[in-house]
């Protein structure tokens, strides 16, 4: 392999491991605090320990991982005040960039959000919690990309990323998918209406109310030792029962 050959290789290597090891953070298949051992890892993705490094020296600098002199690197700690402030970075994106959508007379083809509006009905049907989420976060990205912006979708891209580390916490129950549900129908009504008043106002009732009220009654001393106990309370407070269908479902 030429020079050249290798030189294009590492960055495509190390944006698959970022892609890999941020989206496995945020969704929880690696817990808050967990370890990143550099040779498990480079072995469990099948490559050196040289654009792993670069994965994570990015990670560390989207606060998704810590790294600890002479001890190694970990999963960054669930950051509950973190969490609200992207839930915040998020509102705001989604709020501009759609009404920039209606301002400039953007045609919004309402096949994908139809799609996606499915999917998070079918997912609801088969009680998958996961699936939804999915949905979900594909819904609120596709009116993002929609106004063209993607610097805008970049930065919600991440601010995702920390918000879905709370949201895989546990399983949502159907009440709730129902709930989240409806709101993004009245958000893509709104949209394809060219209704801004009325979008602006469902984007802001649906963001995520039950998690933003636990979040917010915590207390917010600045210590460390604290934004663990906010982490375990808002694990705690999130935990409801486990999807299951009765007959009034």
């Amino acid at each position: 392999m030429s020079r050249r050959s290798r030189a294009t290789t590492k960055p495509d290597l190390a944006d698959a491991a970022y892609t890999r090891l941020a989206h496995a953070i945020a969704t929880g298949e690696i817990a808050a605090g967990a370890a990143l051992n550099e040779r498990d890892v480079s072995l469990r993705l099948g490559m050196s320990r040289t654009p792993l490094r670069a994965a994570l020296h990015r990670l560390a600098l989207e606060g998704l991982v810590v790294a600890v002199p002479k001890k190694g690197t970990y999963a960054a700690p669930l950051d509950a005040r973190d969490i609200e402030d992207n839930m915040a970075v998020r509102e705001a994106l989604e709020i501009e960039m759609a009404q920039q959508v209606i301002d400039a007379g953007a045609e919004v083809d309402p096949a994908p959000l139809h799609e996606l509006l499915e999917a998070q009905q079918h997912a609801i049907d088969h009680l998958d919690s996961p699936a939804f989420l999915r949905a979900d976060e594909q819904f609120h990205l596709h009116i993002l990309a929609a106004s063209g912006n993607r610097r805008a979708l970049e930065v919600a891209q991440h601010a995702w990323l920390h918000i879905n580390r709370a949201r895989y916490l546990v399983p949502m129950t159907v009440a709730t998918m129902r709930e989240a549900l409806q709101s993004h129908r009245a958000i893509a009504a709104a949209l394809l209406d060219r209704d801004s008043t009325r979008l602006q106002r469902a984007i802001r009732d649906h963001t995520d109310a039950p998690l933003i009220r636990q979040l917010r009654s915590n207390d917010a001393e600045p210590d460390a030792g604290n934004a663990q106990r906010r982490a375990a309370q808002l694990q705690s407070a999130l935990r409801q029962e486990p999807l299951t269908r009765t007959p009034t479902q």
